[in-house]
């Protein structure tokens, strides 16, 4: 086992580094030098503001679906689980920031335990995915024309209705198989709930987070985009910020480097910015992202971990 984690470990930082190869193969960094001088002091500002503003939608979102298990999560908890899975996946290998995140809820949250925050993580990342896919598809059925490119919707509906069709017929035996089993209990624990009916009263609110989420970093992009004078719509923008976001399904070195620039450089030559420039928005990009998710992770876990220990020993007190 630990042989295998070796070999899937190097071959993350091999698409790493793959990856940067391609982005980076004759690339003029005067370019970024002279992006980097054209971003401006209120524009730090802003995203710095943007982020923050990600992360309590995110906590916020995260404590929405932890509550339909008839617990009462603590912000401050909550807040405190996402830092430790931020700082983890960008220091740790193989996703270790998820594991500490469902561990570290799992201790700190009353009635919780780890397949409940497991399953909650898997439940969070399936609706992540499907705000994605319902964004990307808009976008890509909105960017050709329908009249002129039927043979491309009708393709396009033909693999939805399989997917959903081989959904209907696989969820039954995927769910009294796998769901069983102990690490998934979690899960089953929130399908169940769907099926009976809660989602009419969860799932709006949490996909009304999801989609804020997803605008709140396409304005994160523009900020940097309109800085650069790179010349695309909000819209594009929205895109490419949903197929930065399923770069990290990607395997990849912590922190996502070089999959994240890859799709990057890739979405925006798509829509038409030249490579150089690209690259320098994807660059400059990652590494804001970076720098401001961590500042605020570190803030985040020093700030909750005193909330936490305060309310710990309240309670001790009171006894």
């Amino acid at each position: 086992m630990p042989h295998k984690k070796v070999i899937g470990w190097a071959v993350k930082i091999a698409i790493s580094i793959a990856a940067l190869y391609a982005v980076l193969y004759n690339f003029d960094w005067s370019s970024l030098i002279s992006s980097v001088k054209d971003i401006k002091t209120n524009s730090i500002l802003f995203t710095t503001l943007i982020a923050a503003l990600i992360w309590l939608l995110r906590s916020l979102r995260l404590s929405k679906i932890l509550s339909t298990q008839g617990s009462k999560p603590q912000l401050s908890s909550v807040y405190f689980g996402l830092s430790v899975e931020t700082l983890g996946n960008h220091f740790l290998p193989l996703r270790a920031g998820d594991i500490a995140r469902c561990y570290s809820l799992s201790k700190n949250i009353e009635n919780s335990s780890f397949s409940h925050q497991f399953g909650a993580y898997i439940f969070e990342k399936a609706i992540d995915l499907l705000s994605l896919f319902i964004i990307v598809s808009v976008f890509i059925l909105s960017y050709y024309p329908l009249a002129k490119n039927i043979e491309f919707l009708i393709a396009f509906i033909f693999i939805v209705a399989t997917i959903f069709y081989a959904g209907r017929k696989l969820y039954t035996p995927i769910k009294n198989k796998v769901l069983s089993a102990p690490l998934f209990s979690g899960l089953s624990t929130y399908i169940d709930e769907i099926e009976r009916g809660f989602s009419k009263k969860s799932i709006p609110s949490i996909m009304l987070y999801t989609f804020l989420i997803r605008l709140m970093a396409a304005v994160f992009f523009l900020v940097i985009v309109k800085d650069l004078s790179i010349d695309i719509t909000f819209f594009e923008t929205l895109f490419l910020a949903c197929i930065v976001m399923m770069a990290s399904l990607i395997p990849a070195a912590p922190g996502f480097i070089g999959t994240y620039e890859l799709i990057a450089v890739m979405g925006l030559t798509m829509l038409g910015t030249p490579k150089d420039t690209a690259v320098s928005f994807a660059l400059i990009a990652h590494t804001a992202q970076i720098l401001i998710w961590l500042a605020i992770a570190a803030v985040g876990f020093m700030i909750s971990s005193v909330v936490m220990r305060n309310k710990k020993d309240a309670r001790q007190n009171a006894l």
